[in-house]
């Protein structure tokens, strides 16, 4: 079993000149002489990926300081979004347009949880159902989508764009791909998004018979990595100055270093037990695991799996799973 780790031990250096200049960029105008960057920039300029910080990037630092601003706090306000509205599905849980799709993924997982394999079991959208549940979650979402520039593709945030917030196709996602099974234990973790799921890449399954290579029910499989995330139990809005003190930047990165270098261990609860357990055995990361779908089904179920992670990764090394009330509104609002 591979542990899972980031690359940020490798490219730290690179990232902390990257902040640097991205504040310095961003002090230009006179209106924004004093601006400091906040816990949430700084896990976003640490996690996004390299491509996103380098020159033509959407967080490069040498676009226009208002451009540059826009870009890094829009991305702050998709992880606002994402929490507003999974708080939202957890206030409603029986909230479901299509009942037909929720049984649809149990039976896929025979009922069970995807996780832990315990039965039974309940269905939990991977990006919350709020997102595109009615025409004004639909233009909250639009508001913030521009942010998947800072992980995605043009043609992959084009496909997001369509999937999640489409103004003639309401509840869009609420679909077999954007939904998994997961059991009582690990819920709370899931709710709280300490409980991170990986997607390691898809494909045709391996065992399909030769028959149906050229058959368009021909079944993928989606490889999933399980991992619990470092939790950071701070303010996402505490403000960090990256050219004068790099101290806390510095103290951010090395902490989710260290963490990943001890195997990312359980969250453990208050009475300090682990949560996401599998019988009396707490789960550890670096689990993986397997869902089988349509090859359709897979490449969108791939897009919600990474478009949460890097949104929970962001939210739990800044604190804004605990705060997402602080973190900034859409410029649109």
């Amino acid at each position: 079993m591979s542990l899972p780790q980031t690359d940020l031990e490798s490219t730290k250096d690179f990232r902390y000149e990257c902040a640097k200049r991205i504040e310095a960029q961003i002090r230009m105008p006179p209106m924004h002489k004093d601006f400091r960057l906040q816990a949430v920039h700084i896990a976003i300029i640490l996690l996004v990926p390299m491509g996103s910080l380098a020159d033509g990037g959407f967080l490069a630092s040498n676009q226009g300081s208002m451009h540059l601003h826009d870009n890094l706090n829009i991305v702050a306000s998709l992880v606002r979004h994402y929490f507003l509205m999974l708080n939202a599905d957890i206030s409603n849980p029986n909230d479901y347009c299509d009942q037909v799709e929720k049984y649809a993924c149990a039976y896929r997982n025979e009922y069970r949880c995807i996780v832990t394999g315990e039965s039974p079991s309940w269905a939990s959208h991977i990006i919350p159902f709020s997102w595109n549940k009615d025409e004004a979650n639909v233009y909250e979402t639009s508001l913030v989508m521009s942010a998947c520039q800072a992980f995605f593709t043009d043609e992959t945030c084009d496909d997001l764009y369509g999937l999640l917030s489409n103004p003639d196709d309401l509840c869009s996602s609420n679909k077999q791909w954007n939904v998994i099974n997961i059991s009582e234990s690990v819920t709370a973790a899931w709710s709280c998004s300490s409980l991170g799921l990986r997607c390691l890449g898809v494909g045709p399954k391996a065992s399909q018979c030769p028959d149906t290579q050229g058959s368009i029910e021909q079944e993928w499989e989606v490889k999933v990595q399980f991992q619990w995330l470092y939790r950071r139990f701070r303010k996402p809005n505490e403000e960090m100055d990256g050219i004068t003190n790099e101290n806390d930047m510095r103290n951010m990165a090395e902490a989710q270093i260290h963490y990943e270098k001890m195997g990312c261990p359980p969250f453990m609860d208050a009475f300090g037990i682990a949560t996401g357990r599998k019988g009396c055995k707490p789960i550890f990361s670096g689990h993986t695991f397997t869902v089988t779908m349509s090859e359709e089904d897979a490449r969108k179920y791939k897009m919600m799996l990474d478009l949460r992670w890097f949104i929970i990764s962001i939210a739990a090394m800044s604190g804004a799973a605990w705060y997402p009330e602080l973190l900034p509104l859409p410029l649109d609002w």
